[in-house]
């Protein structure tokens, strides 16, 4: 469904509930280090859950393989449902390359657009997985509670952050 300009790249967005606590710094860091490794483009839960849009910055703002954005902008001929504050009269909208820069695109919408939403929480409270729920988002859900971590006890290190990431990458 994803679409990367042109390519059959897979377009997987990441989620983390980063919380209070060092679970949540461990959401945090895993989601991180599976965008900076080029997994997939990390994008703002609270965003989703809020209804916000997010603005789509020229090519040239954007750095290495990680988008700026919730949504690939250069790709052409990419139709997706605009809702109504967007597009005049709603419907579906070319976000081609003539389209950017400047195009509010709403997160739900990038959401809907993804091939993968990877939603990472840091505890069985699950706040992120129940936005996605809420907001009726396809995701594939991890917590990291389940991978040993002690809420309030473990330390998080970068070898843990590390294992975590691989460890969610090979599960998807």
């Amino acid at each position: 469904m994803g679409c990367a300009c042109g390519s059959d790249r897979k377009v997987n967005l990441v989620y983390a509930c980063s919380g209070a606590a060092n679970t949540g710094n461990l959401a945090d860091q895993a989601a991180r280090k599976l965008a900076s490794v080029g997994f997939g483009s990390m994008t703002c839960l609270a965003a989703v859950g809020a209804d916000l849009s997010g603005f789509i910055p020229k090519r040239s703002e954007r750095s290495g393989t990680n988008l700026l954005v919730p949504f690939p902008s250069e790709c052409r001929d990419r139709k997706v449902e605009i809702p109504r504050p967007l597009g005049r009269n709603g419907g579906t909208k070319c976000l081609g390359s003539r389209a950017c820069p400047g195009v509010l695109i709403p997160f739900i919408v990038s959401a809907k657009n993804a091939d993968k939403n990877i939603v990472i929480d840091g505890c069985p409270v699950a706040c992120g997985a129940k936005i996605f729920q809420e907001k009726g988002l396809s995701f594939d859900h991890f917590i990291t509670t389940e991978f040993g971590v002690a809420k309030g006890k473990t330390s998080i290190t970068q070898e843990l952050i590390a294992d975590v990431a691989v460890q969610i990458a090979q599960r998807m």
